[in-house]
């Protein structure tokens, strides 16, 4: 959720950029060329004309699909081509504002027309800390694109380049705008720029916060009446702080909470958006907090500065006499910050599409219990397409790629458009060695278990082809020629592809 939200399957396998051709098939192959060349042209228009909510595109770069699927992410189907766009949508009062935001696209999809994602981030306070910065948890959105999605992924109101000065964390209502408004900008700019077309199928999905936002987005459409606009084939928010006021309720009654910024933030947020809550920062922390905190909660400091900066305790953070006004209005619930809290509550409603609630059990930053008050309060509602899968005894930073995952399941049994295509699913990704020595001084061997003619590359970190040739069983080459370093040898076979990864050290 916050910073400390860092995939380490990721750290060193997102920044090994290695380009690869994913599909040996030279038709393909030709059709991805041509496909990026349109791509990169029609990037440089202007959005006018149809376009209403997306301003501008900027081009960020591509992910290719041998890195996805070395991540442990998903098994990609296709190279991934992302850009930072900037569109048009509301404030907080409902005043026109600019935000910010990734697509992800799939580069040449076989199929016609295809779903669009919106993926909806986890909590940060680091302003930059975002998906149109490129940052590491825009690799999951990237990652589900590269299964045959076009994904969104809001920065949110107060992050990135948004003109809104702060950013309102666990807002509902602003959330929801955010989110409907960057489909709007992608919907705009398959229509405009991209050589497929929309299904008709949207997905929302979002972990952490992204869950609360995902979960928001829904019934802003629902309560909207925006359906035919937004077609919503699937709900999946992944540990999601639904039940705000619950787990309020359950940290201020001075429990060891490892997150106290994350309640800090929160409450301030709420004083920003509603200007209800407290008269100043000393009604609500102790001495020296108050003073301490609120300057570094201003979006240049990340959730891994300042939780250490605080207690694990509210009673040791948080004031006396806000904490007992708080718990004295439990019943109630009538003063300002329950008010506030109960706004941005988003678990008991009626959904009228399906639903998967995803969370783990152990999760010690959104508790379970989010997704139990969810499930329960739907099904007493009557939804009737409901799902709940707890993904095991995992904690807050674990749960994410196996939820994720669950989620990519998800969406190819719900997605009504072509699956993913069997010429490329078929050609199963291995990490068995095919390679040695290793390290490599002189002569570098590789060896497959299998017959007949397959292709061989070589490219180094930056993603440089050094050697592309064509094999049999054995192969062996020189290195010395080869500048030392870390490479990736890359074989594909008729049912198989081979990526080890081999260091030179002559």
């Amino acid at each position: 959720m916050p910073e400390v939200f860092k995939f380490q399957v990721l750290k060193t396998n997102f920044h090994r950029v290695i380009i690869v051709n994913y599909v040996a098939n030279i038709l393909l192959i030709m059709k991805s060329q041509i496909v990026n060349t349109l791509i990169s042209f029609l990037v440089l228009i202007s959005f006018t004309g149809n376009s209403q909510t997306l301003i501008n595109v900027t081009e960020l770069g591509v992910l290719p699909a041998p890195l996805i699927t070395f991540s442990g992410i998903t098994e990609a189907d296709y190279h991934v081509r992302y850009y930072k766009v900037t569109y048009n949508t509301v404030d907080v009062s409902g005043n026109p504002t600019v935000a910010s935001g990734m697509i992800a696209v799939p580069i040449s999809p076989l199929c016609d027309s295809i779903p669009i994602a919106l993926y909806a981030h986890g909590a940060v306070l680091l302003k930059t800390d975002i998906p149109s910065s490129s940052n590491q948890e825009s690799d999951l959105g990237k990652a589900l694109a590269s299964r045959g999605v076009v994904v969104a992924m809001p920065d949110y109101l107060g992050l990135g380049d948004s003109q809104f000065g702060y950013h309102p964390l666990q807002h509902a209502a602003s959330e929801a705008t955010a989110c409907v408004d960057i489909l709007r900008a992608a919907k705009e700019f398959v229509a405009d720029s991209l050589p497929f077309d929309f299904s008709n199928e949207i997905f929302l999905t979002g972990y952490s916060q992204g869950g609360h936002s995902a979960m928001a987005t829904a019934k802003y459409i629902q309560d909207n009446q925006l359906q035919t606009e937004f077609n919503i084939a699937g709900l999946i928010p992944m540990s999601g702080l639904y039940n705000i006021e619950g787990q309020t309720k359950t940290v201020l009654n001075d429990i060891t909470f490892g997150y106290p910024a994350l309640v800090v933030y929160l409450i301030q947020s709420y004083e920003y958006v509603y200007g209800n809550i407290y008269s100043q920062p000393s009604d609500l922390l102790q001495s020296p907090y108050d003073t301490l905190i609120p300057p570094l909660l201003n979006g240049a400091y990340a959730f891994d500065v300042v939780n250490p900066l605080l207690p694990g305790k509210a009673s040791q953070y948080l004031t006396p006499s806000f904490v007992s006004a708080f718990f004295a209005d439990s019943i109630s619930k009538s003063t300002p910050v329950w008010q506030a809290l109960l706004a941005n509550n988003i678990y008991d409603w009626t959904p009228a599409f399906p639903v998967n609630l995803l969370y783990c059990y152990a999760d010690e930053l959104v508790f379970q219990q989010n997704s139990l008050d969810a499930y329960d309060a739907m099904t007493l509602n009557g939804v009737t397409d409901l799902e709940i899968e707890d993904i095991g005894n995992y904690s807050h930073l674990d749960c994410v790629i196996p939820a994720f995952g669950k989620l990519i399941d998800y969406i190819n049994d719900r997605r009504t458009d072509c699956k993913s295509p069997s010429s490329v699913s078929d050609l199963k990704i291995s990490t068995e060695s095919v390679v040695y020595p290793n390290p490599v001084i002189e002569i570098l061997n590789v060896q497959i278990p299998s017959d007949g003619a397959s292709s061989i590359e070589v490219f180094s970190l930056d993603g440089k082809m050094v050697l592309s040739d064509v094999m049999n069983r054995f192969y062996s080459f020189p290195v010395r020629n080869i500048q030392p370093g870390i490479y990736f040898v890359k074989v594909t076979t008729s049912s198989k592809i081979f990526i080890n990864k081999v260091t030179i050290t002559h």
